[in-house]
C-alpha cells in the first residue's frame, strides 16, 4: 500500500463514556455522525463489557425497561451470558426509586 492512502481512524469525542451511557450506540451513530464500527471500537477502547454494564444499569435506574430488554437480547445473541447474568443480578439487587 502506498504511503498516505489509508485514512486514519476517526477520533472519539472527549466525553464518549458519558454520551454512550446516556444515549447508547445507535443514537451516537446519528448524533456524531459516526459509523457503527467506530462506535464499537470506541466502546472496546473504554472498557467494553464494563461500559455496556454501566449503560444497562443507567437505563434500569431511569425506568427504560424496553431499552434494557433490547440490550440484554443483543448480548444473549452475542453469547455474552456472563454479562447478562451479572446485569440481571444487579437489576434484582438495585431497585429504582418509586418502584
Amino acid at each position: 500500500m502506498r504511503k498516505g492512502t489509508r485514512r486514519p481512524y476517526r477520533q472519539e469525542p472527549d466525553d464518549f463514556e458519558e454520551l454512550f451511557i446516556l444515549y447508547g450506540s445507535n443514537a451516537l451513530e446519528k448524533m456524531l455522525p459516526a459509523h457503527w464500527r467506530s462506535v464499537r471500537r470506541w466502546v472496546d477502547a473504554h472498557g467494553g463489557d464494563e461500559l455496556v454494564f454501566r449503560r444497562i444499569r443507567r437505563c434500569h435506574l431511569s425506568g427504560q425497561t424496553h431499552t434494557v430488554g433490547r440490550i440484554l437480547g443483543q448480548l444473549r445473541r452475542q453469547g455474552k451470558i456472563a454479562l447478562v447474568a451479572r446485569a440481571e443480578a444487579d437489576m434484582l439487587a438495585v431497585v429504582p426509586e418509586g418502584r
